[in-house]
């Protein structure tokens, strides 16, 4: 017999998985069912995928530029999370404010933007030669260095806000008794301090891989014939063959490694824990 108080929950997220049944396991089913071949069960999609050297390219590109993209937001974003859960007092919610404003601008207008300011003749360029330090403009543009900037500046927000929950958990006397124990304050940051800090690192690392690795517009609009990425493939494969069994069959195949990657990181770390961390203290 089902008690009252479980049948309330039951209508109140009803609505929630008829919404997630509606929007992604029925296309996700349809997309499984196309790259299996409808009227009989095929893998000739999955060897043409795997046979095909430009589409391994594809997943091998995506997967190294996804993995520096994360590398870089690594760099760029724990110093940053760090002085905002640690040092910035009054000064934490303009700085949280900086950090949210990506996700309030269209990526196509950020991807311009970067077209204008890695350019050969963009202020970039402008400011290396005025300063002397090369003699002539840089190639910025249409390569592995300009999509990796592009995605780092999608991914960065991802991964400061997961940083910030775990940095925010550490009791701050426990480096104050490492200090007591002798350690200098470089020792008790690097024994102390890191470590604990490492699941917020490997939860933003996460959500920067699975968002990145999808990406379109920007390997689109800032990468060169060699940066091309599965998604690319999968947008050509529908607009311009019309092949959609084959185009089904690269989008499973980038859900798969995606969802591999989700799989792995909340086994290992626990992210429903950290991100629901996250969403409280942001």
């Amino acid at each position: 017999m089902v008690s009252r108080a479980s049948l309330v929950r039951l209508l109140l997220i009803s609505p929630a998985v008829m919404l997630l049944a509606i929007v992604l396991f029925v296309p996700t089913g349809r997309l499984l069912a196309l790259s299996l071949g409808e009227g009989a069960l095929t893998l000739r999609h999955y060897h043409q995928m795997l046979t095909d050297p430009l589409l391994v390219r594809s997943f091998l590109t995506s997967l190294w530029l996804s993995v520096a993209t994360t590398l870089l937001t690594i760099l760029l974003g724990y110093p940053l999370a760090y002085l905002l859960a640690v040092q910035a007092g009054p000064l934490a919610k303009p700085l949280f404010l900086f950090v949210l404003l990506p996700f309030w601008t269209s990526i196509t207008v950020r991807t311009f933007a970067f077209l204008i300011l890695l350019g050969r003749q963009g202020p970039l360029n402008r400011f290396l030669l005025a300063a002397g330090a090369v003699e002539q403009p840089l190639p910025l543009l249409f390569n592995a260095f300009s999509v990796v900037v592009g995605l780092a500046h999608i991914g960065l927000p991802l991964m400061v806000l997961p940083l910030y929950a775990a940095m925010r958990q550490i009791d701050a006397s426990l480096t104050r008794v490492a200090l007591s124990l002798g350690a200098s304050p470089a020792r008790a940051w690097r024994e102390v301090f890191v470590p604990l800090s490492l699941p917020g690192v490997a939860a933003g690392s996460t959500l920067v891989f699975m968002t990145t690795i999808g990406a379109y517009v920007i390997p689109a609009l800032l990468g060169g014939k060699r940066e091309n990425m599965v998604a690319q493939f999968i947008v050509n494969e529908v607009n311009v063959f019309r092949d959609l069994p084959a185009a089904a069959t690269l989008t499973v195949a980038l859900l798969a490694l995606t969802g591999a990657a989700f799989w792995s990181a909340h086994r290992v770390i626990g992210l429903g824990r950290l991100w629901a961390d996250t969403g409280r203290v942001a």
